[in-house]
């Protein structure tokens, strides 16, 4: 028996050896060795290092320090490690090279909250992968079909050459272990070929199911309407009902109407809305919890943590919308804001609130609180103009220098005018408000008219030239249609300009009149001619006077 000492040189000399197994050497002239003599060499380290190892341990026993025992300890890791590599080589050059480590798939990897995460939404991967379960399922055993065929193949290997090397072995105790390693691959290759058979045997059996496809889809909504979607149902119906509860209870509660609502009243309208959503949300879960339908609750459990994770952008946003709806931001309800260059009054604040122009027709708009976050209101005096006219009513544009017609229709989004000749002009509503239309309708107008006389009449042009005026106009215009709608008739002595005496005509009527405005600027200039005319008054025209000395 080999003593302690001379074992573990021995040892890396066989090491040594097994590194160079199968290499000639032709310039040295040492000899290739035998699959024989490889096999001998790394039995005979087998037992030398089991040895080794038993004695390691014995000593470990009687070991009496701390440092010993550490010593000794990592001694024996080392010698197992070696014994393992050692059984390995043999069996990989007892097979003929092939390598039958069993796969393991059993990984070990840190708790984490992604792999928290990853489990609750594995129900969900399922679910997906369910709508092609079948065709998976034939791909996968004929894949299984050809792994036990390989390793069935690879086996088959092994014993050939198991067998060759048993003709060329005479060693008894070798030639037991080659054996002992046959009836093993021998055995692995029989439980291959079983389960092969159960695999194919599953092949044709799912190829042999030739359901339409029809009646597979007929099944699949059988099977989706009696489970899963009643399951949809009961919780959609659940959260809907106490919404709908929730948006109801503060209806049929007593409420003052025609008030504004208190900062108190919209901070509990804000919390018990947030609590009705709440519960909604977590007795949806709970159907999905008693239904034991962990789909919809993996969903659900996606969508509630996207949402959670989306507040973090968001939140400046919730802030002002909140803001907004206790009353306390830039657009106050009841007040006056313009929006798009039309005054509007915030009717009231709310998810969608509501801004309404009493002059327009379908002046009432629906705004999001994000639309309202840019605007800024005003408190408002009753007496404030919400839109420069009426419908029916007489305007003239751009101050009075512009376009006459009547207002025959006005929105939020355009005005028609209907202008002298029938003819129909539409603008954009903000554009006419920036025209500055004239409303010649809503009260009084007045018209003037500047005439001039020739300097013959100078010295009764501010006395007699005024009265007799006045006396030829006013009954001229009353003759008109519109002339019972005078109400004020002022001639003023105006410049006495280069070559003429200029009167200014004044004459102010109701708004009622105000459709024949184009035709009193006309009759005025014809009724102060026609006095003329009367009077045998010259009409002075402009001169050019050349003076020589």
């Amino acid at each position: 028996m080999y003593s302690q000492y001379f074992r573990i040189p021995l040892l890396l000399f066989i090491g040594f050896l097994l590194n160079f197994t199968g290499v000639a050497h032709a310039d040295e002239g040492q000899p290739e060795f035998t699959p024989q003599q490889r096999l001998e060499n790394i039995l005979q380290a087998i037992k030398l290092n089991k040895q080794v190892l038993d004695d390691k341990q014995q000593e470990l026993k009687k070991a009496a320090s701390k440092n010993d025992k550490e010593i000794l300890q990592n001694a024996i890791a080392n010698l197992m490690k070696q014994q393992q590599k050692l059984e390995k080589s043999f069996i990989t050059l007892a097979t003929g090279g092939l390598d039958f480590t069993p796969v393991s798939n059993n990984t070990k990897s840190k708790l984490d909250w992604q792999a928290d995460l990853m489990e609750i939404v594995k129900p969900v991967f399922s679910a997906l992968k369910e709508a092609t379960k079948k065709p998976r399922e034939i791909d996968a055993l004929k894949r299984a079909i050809e792994r036990y065929q390989e390793r069935i193949d690879k086996n088959q290997q092994a014993i050939d050459y198991i067998q060759m090397l048993e003709k060329q072995i005479n060693n008894k105790s070798l030639l037991k272990r080659l054996q002992e390693l046959k009836k093993q691959r021998i055995n692995d290759k029989k439980n291959a070929k079983r389960l092969q058979e159960v695999a194919q045997f599953e092949l044709n059996e799912k190829l042999s199911q030739k359901t339409s496809i029809l009646d597979n889809t007929n099944e699949k909504l059988k099977h989706f309407a009696l489970g899963k979607g009643l399951t949809l149902l009961y919780a959609v119906l659940t959260f809907s009902v106490i919404l709908l509860i929730g948006n109801l209870l503060p209806k049929i509660l007593p409420h003052k109407k025609n008030r504004e609502t208190p900062f108190s009243t919209r901070l509990a309208r804000i919390i018990f809305k947030t609590t009705i959503t709440t519960i909604a949300t977590l007795s949806m879960l709970v159907v999905f919890y008693l239904r034991n339908d962990w789909l919809f609750m993996g969903l659900a459990i996606i969508f509630l943590f996207a949402l959670a994770l989306s507040l973090k952008n968001t939140l400046p946003q919730y802030m002002n919308d909140i803001k907004m709806l206790l009353n306390i931001s830039t657009v106050r309800e009841g007040e006056r804001v313009i929006y798009q260059g039309i005054p509007w009054k915030v009717e009231k604040l709310n998810i969608y609130s509501t801004l309404v122009n009493p002059e327009l027709s379908g002046g009432k708009v629906k705004m999001s609180l994000k639309q309202l976050a840019n605007l800024h209101s005003r408190p408002f005096d009753p007496q404030d103009p919400w839109f420069p006219c009426h419908q029916g009513d007489y305007v003239v544009l751009d101050g009075g220098q512009g376009q006459f017609g009547q207002v025959t229709f006005a929105s939020p989004e355009f005005v028609q005018l209907t202008a002298w000749g029938g003819s129909i002009i539409s603008y954009p509503t903000a554009d006419f408000i920036q025209m500055n239309p004239r409303n010649l309708s809503r009260k009084e107008f007045s018209i003037t008219c500047v005439f001039g006389l020739d300097y013959a009449l100078q010295n009764k042009a501010t006395t007699e030239v005024i009265d007799i005026f006045l006396q030829s106009l006013r009954p001229q215009i009353e003759a008109k249609p519109y002339g019972q709608f005078l109400t004020r008739l002022e001639v003023e002595f105006q410049l006495a300009n280069s070559s003429s005496l200029d009167y200014a005509i004044i004459a102010r009527f109701d708004g009622k009149a105000a459709r024949y405005y184009k035709k009193m600027i006309r009759d005025l200039q014809k009724f102060a001619v026609n006095t003329c005319n009367e009077q045998n008054w010259s009409i002075p025209y402009q001169q050019i006077v050349v003076h020589q000395e």
